[in-house]
């Protein structure tokens, strides 16, 4: 058994009732929005959204205000508004609003009562409900009485479905709250899904007349007629002499015949066959507007073959628009030859653009020869882009030789890139030397990258040492003794002091060549004293040469008596003994034969 109380005030009524399923319920998944929500609740290790969405989520198992399926507003409010987009206008039944109840038995002793206590229900075209109808407004529940859920009987036409509860104007009545608090659970708006229907299962359709299809949803009767017709059902025609939305203007007495004025606009009938829409003046019977390719007071006169479309001023007979090639009042002029598409201004014939190649008004100027695909400006005959190679604004100046592929700025000449070993501007300036491939940044001047050996913005610092390579990027050998022994442009390096160059073998140390006077594989060896400038052999020590004086594989042995010089070559002459003869110069140190 169920109990029904029908509460009516103004327009609207109130009935608790089991839920209606005859109508769709058009609010829910829908966009929602509200002011100060809640956005959602921790509990324990579980998160619940609160937002506004809640509402028309379906969902209203757990009608506790942490359950995660209602709403929740912040607290200590002054007003609360909740609002549903149902994204177009529908002919809406009725309402059904679902209350927050803490999962307890409602009554005057559940604690949220005096939250819904004074809430109002606006159906609006648009997102304030100041701009809408209401539905309905709380005056008179008490915490005893107020049904929950409650379904509120609402048939008018809307988008928007606003919830409103206030707490501003004290003394409070009995049993309220002191702030306005939302915990809706569910809202449910019921109605025809699909507009221009009526009926239980909105399947009869609102008489065609009605002002925007839009009828009562349970009577079918029109909520408005469209101009000319009147009746609950919009089905009666205005009578003679009357026209207008629900007949309430009277016909121009300047109509022949009360039957000859037009229901919906009042204009009067019977006008000449080429009027527009067959319209004339309702006094003198002048058309207004005429059929294409008709002008005149009562369009009797064709208009000139080159209008566009045929169509040409009602009175005047100038065209309102040319056929490509034409132009002039009445299109009988043809446009220049080098318009674009042949097509120019309609009254001045002048171009409305040039073929490529051609400039001015008329396009009978020729655009400068290197200009980019010979394209100027239409007016000014300023090259659009220069050929490779020119610049300026007809591109008559030379890009600079060193510019890359002879490109630069199509105004100021700048070089777009330079040729390897370039910089600046105009591609002027000299890159650094230690460059690697002479390459440097275009502004700057800073290197791309270095040269073997060294290092810096502009290449002009060596590696430090125990570095070598590109951009110093190696770490020397372990085999160097010392990290200032590296070689900072390649591998080789130096092991000691005495190796010629100081260059040695990368891995093993041994030297590529010494210095004069040393042999052995790290040129630790001195070569004999003897050596013909003090050089030998840089493995075996043998000398290269002996001084004079002496011979031998390393220059240790003197000259035999009697023999004298460069690898003792020479006999003494002259000594009485050949023991006197000094072995280097030849010399018989003051004691001569006699002979």
């Amino acid at each position: 058994m169920h109990v029904v109380v029908l509460l009516v005030s103004c327009s609207w009524a109130v009935i608790l009732c089991p839920s209606v399923h005859a109508y769709e319920n058009l609010a829910l998944g829908k966009k929602t929005w509200q002011n100060s929500p809640v956005v959602h609740i921790d509990v324990g290790s579980t998160r619940y959204n609160l937002g506004s969405g809640r509402a028309v989520d379906g969902l209203k198992r757990d009608l506790s205000w942490n359950g995660g399926h209602c709403v929740a507003s912040k607290h200590s409010q002054s007003t609360v508004e909740w609002r549903v987009d149902l994204g177009e206008i529908f002919s809406i039944h009725h309402i059904l609003i679902q209350y927050v109840t803490g999962n307890k038995e409602w009554g005057v002793d559940n604690p949220y009562t005096k939250y819904f206590l004074g809430f109002s229900v606006f159906i609006s075209n648009t997102a304030k409900k100041e701009d809408g109808m209401l539905c309905f407004r709380d005056t008179y529940f008490t915490r005893a009485t107020i049904p929950n859920p409650i379904n509120i009987t609402c048939p008018y036409h809307g988008r928007y479905v606003i919830y409103y509860n206030n707490r501003t104007h004290k003394p409070y009545s009995d049993g309220y709250s002191y702030y306005a608090s939302n915990e809706l659970c569910e809202v449910e708006v019921y109605g025809c899904p699909s507009p221009g229907y009526y009926g239980e299962k909105c399947n009869l359709g609102c008489p065609q007349n009605c002002k925007d299809r839009h009828c009562h949803i349970t009577n079918g009767i029109c909520l408005g007629c469209e101009s000319g017709y009147l009746g609950a059902k919009c089905n009666q025609e205005c009578q003679d002499g009357l026209y207008g939305y629900n007949c309430a203007d009277r016909c121009s007495v300047n109509c022949v015949n009360p039957e000859d004025c037009d229901q919906i606009t009042g204009n009067c009938f019977k006008c000449q066959q080429n009027c527009q829409d067959r319209r004339c003046h309702i006094t003198n019977g002048t058309c207004l507007g005429c059929l294409p390719g008709y002008y005149g007071e009562y369009c009797s006169i064709p208009c000139p073959q080159n209008c566009q479309d045929r169509r040409c001023h009602i009175t005047k007979r100038t065209c309102l628009g040319c056929l490509p090639g034409y132009y002039g009042e009445i299109c009988s002029f043809e446009c220049p030859q080098n318009c674009l598409d042949r097509r120019c201004h309609i009254t001045k014939g002048t171009c409305l653009g040039c073929l490529p190649g051609y400039y001015g008004e008329i396009c009978s100027l020729e655009c400068p020869q290197n200009c980019l695909d010979r394209r100027c400006h239409i007016t000014k005959g300023t090259c659009l882009g220069c050929l490779s190679g020119y610049y300026g604004e007809i591109c008559s100046l030379e890009c600079p030789q060193n510019c890359l592929d002879r490109r630069c700025h199509i105004t100021k000449g700048t070089c777009l890139g330079c040729l390897p070993g370039y910089y600046g501007e105009i591609c002027s300036l000299e890159c650094p030397q230690n460059c690697l491939d002479r390459r440097c940044q275009i502004t700057k001047g800073t290197c791309l990258g270095c040269e073997r050996g060294y290092v810096g913005a502009r290449c002009n610092h060596e590696c430090q040492d125990g570095l070598y390579g590109y951009n110093c990027a190696d770490r020397c050998s372990v085999n160097c003794v010392y990290p200032e022994d590296c070689d900072k442009l390649t591998i080789v390096m130096s092991v000691k002091k005495n190796c010629q160059d100081r260059r040695c073998h990368i891995t093993n140390g041994t030297c590529l060549g010494c210095l004069p006077g040393y042999y052995g594989e790290t040129c630790s060896l001195e070569c004999p004293q003897n050596c013909l400038g003090r050089r030998c052999h840089i493995t075996n020590g043998t000398c290269l040469g002996c001084k004079r004086g002496y011979l031998g594989a390393k220059c240790n042995e003197e000259c035999p008596d009697g023999l004298y010089g460069r690898n003792c070559a020479f006999k003494c002459m002259g000594c009485m003994d050949p023991g006197s003869c000094d072995k280097i110069e030849g010399d018989c140190n003051g004691i001569y034969s006699l002979l």
